[in-house]
């Protein structure tokens, strides 16, 4: 018995100095670890969420602004660096205006088509497209069988001309001397006249054939190549056209080449039968082209045509402009600006307006950039109504104050365009 209650006692002590001894759950440190494990559990998972949530919510709300259609975002700094520039939208008078679109031509009055005056050869050509002329030089010589024939009667009919005058001078020193009859004299005298009518003819046929006066005199027997003509510029301007080649032939009814003088040229506009009122001859026009953005030229109206057309109902009027640089060119197209010196300036009334640089060309209209914070620029659809002096009236869109971008509006319209198609954020 003895034995067996010592082996108890120690198979007793042994079990409590183990370390793993008893019921783990019994232990005081371990109920604080393990209490309410749900509820732990529970309340990171809430918080968790709560913070996934809240980034969640956060990165949403950015995405929405940085993506708003139409809203772009620049660093001020970056956007004063790029030329942006602000102005408020104010309210002014526009005088009235009238805008239309032209089509530059020559002018008529300084533009010659040259031909030949009679059928020949073209044995040089002496000058080519572009060439700055002056009047009177010469573009091309011909070869005319019609101007030898011609040139040879010219110089019979001076030779004959010649003789006759000296038969008149012997026949009246004669009657002086009482040797010979009036009658004598009054034969001379008719015959002489018969041959200065009949040199006169032929010099006149050489100038029609285009011998100038000099060359008539200056012809003589056995000079020069009987049948050459110079075709001459009629006055000092550009060869703007040539259709004439070495040993072609021609003839009276070609064209073959034209001259321009392109220090003054027209633009041709057609005013609507409603905007005649407001267009008088001797108006003042400001007339800009694409291709030299920025600059603009100042004409006047000189003609207005009697009648209206039926099918269009305008009424076809032509702007003369000086183009003393040449920097306009026939055919181009052009913008102008009609401005009424007739109205009063105090019948104007005041309207909302922007400078003309704010305004761009939207998808379905005109649009405008509105700072709405500094950086921030939102793009409004606006509608226009009258233009003048360089400022656009806004009827719909726009209120009065409101910070319009006046410069690198196209900068903001391009950054907006690519952002629409995906491209990124403003920076």
């Amino acid at each position: 018995m003895t034995a067996r209650v010592l082996l108890l006692l120690l198979l007793a002590l042994a079990a409590c100095a183990s370390p793993g001894g008893g019921h783990d759950h019994d232990q005081p440190g371990h109920e604080d670890h393990d209490e309410h494990p749900e509820e732990k559990h529970d309340e990171h998972s809430e918080e968790g969420e709560g913070r996934h949530g809240e980034h969640g919510e956060k990165d949403g709300h950015e995405d929405h602004d940085e993506h708003t259609e139409g809203v772009v975002r620049l660093d001020p700094a970056a956007a004063e660096a790029s030329g942006v520039r602000v102005e408020a939208a104010a309210l002014r008078a526009l005088l009235p205006e009238l805008r239309t679109t032209g089509r530059v031509a020559f002018n008529e009055n300084q533009l010659a088509h040259v031909g030949p005056r009679s059928e020949g050869r073209v044995a040089e050509v002496k000058a080519d497209l572009g060439a700055q002329l002056k009047a009177g030089q010469a573009v091309a010589i011909l070869d005319s069988v019609e101007l030898g024939r011609a040139r040879a009667d010219y110089l019979g009919a001076r030779a004959h001309l010649e003789v006759a005058q000296a038969a008149l001078t012997r026949e009246e020193a004669l009657l002086a001397e009482k040797i010979t009859s009036e009658a004598e004299v009054l034969a001379a005298r008719a015959a002489f006249e018969q041959s200065r009518a009949r040199a006169s003819a032929a010099a006149e046929t050489l100038r029609v054939l285009g011998l100038g006066t000099r060359e008539i005199e200056s012809l003589d027997f056995g000079s020069g190549t009987p049948g050459r003509v110079a075709l001459r510029a009629p006055f000092a301007g550009t060869l703007v056209e040539r259709h004439l080649q070495r040993g072609e032939f021609v003839s009276p009814e070609d064209t073959l080449f034209t001259v321009a003088d392109l220090s003054s040229l027209w633009i041709w506009i057609d005013v609507y039968e409603r905007d005649l009122s407001r267009v008088h001859l001797g108006d003042e026009a400001r007339v800009t082209v694409d291709a030299w953005p920025g600059r603009s030229w100042t004409g006047t109206v000189t003609y207005l045509r009697d009648a209206v057309d039926p099918d269009s109902r305008t009424v076809r009027a032509r702007i003369e402009v000086a183009n003393p640089d040449g920097a306009l060119r026939p055919e181009m197209f052009a913008s102008v600006q009609l401005l009424d010196p007739h109205h009063e300036d105090a019948a104007a009334p005041e309207v909302l307006t922007v400078p003309d640089a704010a305004i761009q060309r939207g998808a379905d209209g005109s649009v405008l950039f509105v700072q709405t914070a500094p950086g921030t620029y939102q793009q409004r659809e606006v509608r226009l109504g009258h233009r003048s002096g360089g400022f656009a009236e806004i009827l719909s869109g726009l209120q009065p104050g409101e910070q319009v971008v006046v410069a690198g509006s196209f900068l903001l319209k391009t950054e907006a365009s690519r952002e629409s198609l995906g491209g990124g954020h403003s920076h």
